[in-house]
Order: structure tokens, then sequence, then C-alpha cells
């Protein structure tokens, strides 16, 4: 029993010292620790560091020489010739044949080209590649792609002869009959007769057409009118 008494105060002696081993331990830990944040240490002066000195800029007239002696091509030039596009030729105008005034808005019969198909035109219409653009006494003013061309009459007017009029038929003897003079009517073969259709029972004349005003011929009757254009030329349908 004796012996079992002691064995338990020793066991009790070391645990008590194991713990108090412990609590020194943990102390002095923490002093460490604390002695350790507190410490202060002095940052070590900057290096010096020598900066370059500053690059110049770069002169493109100092590589003139490298790029004309550029081994890949015995040809090579720094300076660079750019040819500027030729300018497109403006085309023929267009064919004048005569100008119209009804009361309203004057008209004028053109045709793109001449020996083409003969039409009346007003202000704003649209001639082959040109747009009407003006209709004065003296000529016309167009408009090709931006460009303003003004022309007088007798510089487009075509003066191609009119085609020969088809074999006549009719016997020589009544060729040769005279008309009467009261109903002022001509046979197609004696006068140039109506031209081109402008639709409204109207016709235009024909260019060199000299037969007098009131003539009638194929159904249609001959109106001369003076107008601040000059003279305008039609032919009407007889009704």
């Amino acid at each position: 029993m004796k012996r079992l008494t002691a064995l338990n105060l020793l066991l009790v002696v070391l645990i008590a010292a194991g713990g108090w081993r412990l609590y020194t331990r943990a102390q002095e830990r923490a002093e460490a620790e604390r002695r350790f944040l507190a410490r202060t240490i002095d940052a070590a002066p900057a290096p010096l560091v020598a900066l370059p000195e500053k690059a110049e800029p770069a002169r493109p007239a100092e590589y003139f020489e490298i790029a004309a002696q550029l081994p890949f091509h015995p040809e090579r030039n720094p300076e660079v010739i750019v040819e500027a596009p030729a300018p497109k030729p403006r085309p023929a105008l267009p064919r004048y044949y005569g100008v119209m005034n009804f009361g309203g808005p004057p008209r004028v019969v053109l045709a793109a080209a001449a020996g083409q198909q003969q039409k009346s035109y007003q202000v704003g219409d649209r001639v082959g590649d040109f747009t009407l653009q003006a209709i004065a006494s003296e000529g016309l003013t167009f408009d090709w792609e931006g460009e303003t061309v003004t022309t007088p009459y007798h510089a487009i007017r075509d003066n191609t002869p009119p085609p020969a009029p088809a074999g006549n038929s009719k016997p020589a003897a009544e060729k040769s009959q005279p008309k009467p003079a009261a109903a002022k009517t001509v046979s197609a073969d004696a006068a140039k007769g109506p031209g081109l259709d402008l639709g409204g029972n109207f016709k235009g004349c024909v260019e060199g057409d000299s037969t007098p005003s009131g003539t009638v011929v194929g159904g249609y009757r001959k109106l001369v009118t003076e107008t601040p254009f000059g003279k305008s030329c039609r032919w009407e349908k007889v009704e």
C-alpha cells in the first residue's frame, strides 16, 4: 500500500513538473515573438541607377540610301511616280432637229446620235448620256456627269439629208396633173410631209420642209407659229 501511494505521488510530481515546463516554454516563446515583432530594421539605401541618354528621333532622310540600294531589284527608286488616270472622253452631243412651243414648256426634237430615233424632250429628260438642263433661244444646255455643256443649235443640227422617198407607183400622167390651189393639199412627193409622231394627234416637221403653213399631207395639216424661240412648226391631224 505504501508503494502504491509513493507511486501516485511521483506521478503527480511528474505531471506538475511537465505542466510547469510547458507553461514556461509558452511564456518564453511569446516573449521571443514579441521582441521579434517590436524589432526595427533600418532600410538599406537604394542603389544608384544610371539612366541611358535619350535617343534621338529617327530621320527618314537617313534611310534614302538604304531604300535605293535594295539588292533584290536593280531599278529600285525611292521616288514613287503616281500616274493620274486619263480623263473619260466626253461622247458626242445629241443631234438637233427642231424646237416646239404649244403654249407650255418648250420641247426640242433630238436624237441621241445621228441616224437614231428622234423624240421630243423637255427640260430634265435624259438624252443618251446627257441630261437636258435648259432650252434657250440661242441653244441648249446639257449635263454630262456633273459637267455643264452649252452649245448653239447650229453646232448640233443634223444636216444629214433625208432619205429619198420610196418609188412612186403613180403614172406619169397623174403626176403631171396640177392640184387645185384652193385646197392647199399636195402629194407626198411634192412635200416633205409630217415627221416624228409627237403624240396627241401631232407630228413634227422634217428638216428643210419648205411647204407653206396650211398644207395638208397624209391627213395632217401644217401649222407654223411664232414663239420667243423663233418659228414653231408642227403637223396637226385633220379631223
